[in-house]
């Protein structure tokens, strides 16, 4: 059998065995988180005494709290005839330029001809820019870019762009898939 001292030696060099260690460390442990505990949860020379006057039907329910009333915001009405006018003025006017010299080669119309119905800043949720074609795979995070909308005659042409200059024509529907985010 080995004396303390052994085993005191042993451990300073490196030989304590692992089961040990585990054993001081979970102990260290334990008496530390006992030394944290809470006044209320220690024992108190009368807690034994109320602990044995308690029911079961006492301790199964937690003492209520009141929790705080949250008023919920008031509904407005949406009158169906106010029509929203789309956002305009959000794109770099150098963008828009690239955007309209492509609608003008692509449909042969001046640039006098040609009005902006939206110019609004968004956050695409993906690469597709909200106009996905099938096939293709796009980069699954969010975008920051544009949508424009310019119109020639009765025709709505819809461009999405990424904020760093990349533009395309979205000929499928022309409203996006998904909502884009306002930004």
């Amino acid at each position: 059998m080995r004396s303390v001292q052994d085993i005191w030696k042993n451990s300073l060099n490196g030989r304590l065995p692992f089961r040990l260690g585990i054993l001081l460390i979970t102990l260290s442990l334990l008496a530390s988180a006992c030394a944290a505990a809470p006044a209320e949860l220690q024992e108190t020379p009368g807690s034994q005494e109320a602990a044995a006057t308690e029911t079961p039907a006492d301790t199964a329910t937690p003492p209520s709290r009141e929790l705080p009333t949250v008023k919920a915001p008031e509904l407005v009405p949406i009158d169906p005839g106010e029509l929203v006018a789309p956002v305009t003025g959000e794109a770099p006017a150098g963008l828009l330029e690239d955007i309209r010299a492509d609608l003008a080669e692509r449909s042969g119309a001046a640039r006098d001809d040609m009005v902006v119905i939206r110019d609004q800043a968004v956050t695409w949720s993906d690469g597709s820019l909200g106009c996905p074609q099938p096939g293709v795979f796009y980069t699954q995070a969010l975008v920051p870019g544009y949508w424009v909308v310019l119109q020639v005659g009765e025709v709505e042409y819809d461009y999405r762009a990424s904020d760093r200059g990349y533009f395309v024509l979205c000929e499928g529907g022309g409203l996006p898939f998904s909502q884009p985010q306002d930004q």
